[in-house]
This record gives C-alpha cells, structure tokens and sequence, in this order.
C-alpha cells in the first residue's frame, strides 16, 4: 500500500531523514524503533502528508506530492486515522461525543448510523458503558482507548500511532496493543515507539530507525487472531469537511459549564474592551466639538480665511 523512495527531510540545514527506502503492507502492526531525535516521527509526518519532504511516497499508487493541500486533507480524513500520546481528546466533552467528533466533519449519514457506529466501537475498545462519561474524569488507559476508537470512526486504511503508550503503565499499555492488533487485521497500523519489548511482542514488522536512516527490517510470524474487527462500513460519500452545529453547540455548552471563571473573566474583558472603545468614540466627538466651538469664538462663521500664493506670507479676510 505505501512505498517509499528516496525520503529526505531537511530543518534548518540539518538533515533529519536520508535517503529512505521502505515498503509496508496493506494490513499489519508495524513499529519504527529507535532512539530519540533519530527521525521516527518526522517520518510518520511525512507519511501522511503534514510535512513536506524530498523524494516519493506513494498510497496506492497515488504520488502525495502531486495531491494539493486540500486533497491531501481530505486524503487524510477518508484513508487515515491517528492515535497521539497525550490523546488529543475534547476533556470537557462526553466519550461519546469525541468519537462522533470525526465521524460528524465529514460524514452527512443518518444519525442512526452514528449511533450505531459509536456503539460497536465502544465495545471493541472495551467501554461499552462510557459513553455519556466526561472525557477528563477517565483514566490515560481509558483515554487513549477512546483516541483509538475516534481514529478508527471513518474506517481508515491507515492508523498512525505516535508513541500510543508512552503515558501508560505496562497494563494499559498491552490494553492498547491488543486492540491495535485486532484493527490491524483489518487495515495497516505504523505505530512509533521506543518499547522494544512490547514490540517484539506484538508486531508483524519492526523497522529500525538511527540517524536518520533504516539500519534494518524485521518480520515476525503471528498466530493468526480469532478476534476481527466488527464494524458497519457505509459507503463513502464526498461532503465538504465542516464542523456541524451540534458539536460546535455542545462543545461551547460544555465549555461555559466547565470552565466558568474563564468564560467570566473573559466576557468581562470584552465587556470593558466593547466600552472602552463606545467612549471613545464619545471623547473624540466631544473634544471636536469643543475645538469648532472654540474657534467659532475667535473667527466669525461667515468669514474665509485665504492665503495669497504670490505672496505667501500675507493673509487678507474677505467678509462674504
């Protein structure tokens, strides 16, 4: 599905990939290792398109760097799915609501089938009875189990995973692995990562990243899982990516709820902006009026004041 060749990223003169050349499977659980600074997630960025770079990747057999920034945004929201280390969740918004968060930018399907598909991806990522919880009052495992089912809401054929369990005890951690590797039956999984062991443990492929470049390639053979991903697959149908009504209400809803000082202060400052700006308005028209009354004192309204361009420093008054 994805073929890389000749990949090179350069920031500030300093080349950070050189000379790349990498093949991934359509489907499997696939690791870059490697130590800190060696370009790991650079090279994620540059797979999926959020960075520019210097050599071809192709995602069946579609050259990124011919698509523009609005193709690869939708390319994006269609085909990928992402997965962070610090969760990059809505805190203040239900469980239920993040995972529709995706699903509602770019989908114009019954709601129904959102409800539907919001279920079936609860239970596979083992939260059946979360939905209506706060996001910020879940545990990391619990949290990060929710970015994996908003990764996988639109039905990607690629999840990126940038350290998934760099915040996560060894238990959540496996947590989170056994449900990669059932998605990845399914569709390709790139997760980037400094645990060797777990790893070893649950990768069909590690790649070994250092300075910059590939040392070496490692394939593994798994038992085959029982478990598959179980998910409704409605068919795809073009609509502009947008923030709906009902999230951009829940979320404000939700925002003036939880974080009341905030909203206050923050509507006070406005308040004092908005008056500060009317009495200005006031001065000025105050102070002009002022200055024409003034004036109006010393010089008679029914005078001209004129200046003789032959002689420039003579004035006369001419009464009208």
């Amino acid at each position: 599905m994805i073929t890389v060749r000749k990949l090179n990223k350069t920031f500030k003169k300093q080349r950070v990939l050189k000379d790349i050349d990498a093949k991934f499977p359509d489907t499997g659980l696939v690791f870059i290792l490697g130590p800190s600074g060696c370009g790991k997630t650079t090279f994620l960025n540059c797979l999926s398109g959020l960075i520019d770079y210097d050599g071809e990747i192709y995602l069946d057999n579609t050259s990124l760097n011919k698509l523009g920034e609005k193709e690869k945004s939708e390319f994006r929201m269609r085909r990928m799915g992402f997965v962070f280390q610090d969760f990059k969740l809505f805190s203040f918004l239900t469980v239920g609501e993040n995972i529709a968060f995706t699903y509602e930018c770019s989908h114009s399907g019954q709601k129904i089938i959102k409800k539907r598909k919001i279920k079936d991806l609860l239970e596979i990522v083992g939260l059946s009875e979360k939905e209506t919880a706060i996001v910020k009052n879940l545990s990391g495992g619990q949290k990060q189990r929710v970015a994996i089912a908003r990764a996988i809401v639109n039905n990607p054929d690629i999840v990126l995973c940038d350290e998934p369990t760099g915040s996560l005890d060894s238990n959540n951690s496996k947590k989170v692995m056994d449900i990669l590797k059932i998605i990845s039956r399914e569709c390709l999984v790139i997760v980037v990562s400094h645990d060797e062991d777990l790893a070893k443990e649950y990768a069909s492929q590690i790649i070994y990243m250092k300075d910059g470049e590939i040392n070496k390639t490692v394939d593994y053979q798994r038992e085959e899982s029982k478990k598959h991903l179980i998910l409704y697959k409605e068919s795809y149908t073009p609509k502009k990516t947008v923030l709906s009504l009902s999230f951009l209400k829940n979320h404000t809803k939700s925002c003036l709820k939880n974080r009341k000082f905030r909203s206050l202060m923050t509507n006070f400052i406005t308040s004092m902006g908005l008056i500060g700006v009317g009495m200005s308005i006031v001065l000025s028209d105050t102070i002009s009026s002022n200055i024409v009354d003034a004036y109006s004192t010393l010089i008679s309204a029914n005078q001209i004041i004129a200046t003789n361009k032959e002689e420039k420093a003579s004035n006369y008054v001419r009464k009208s």
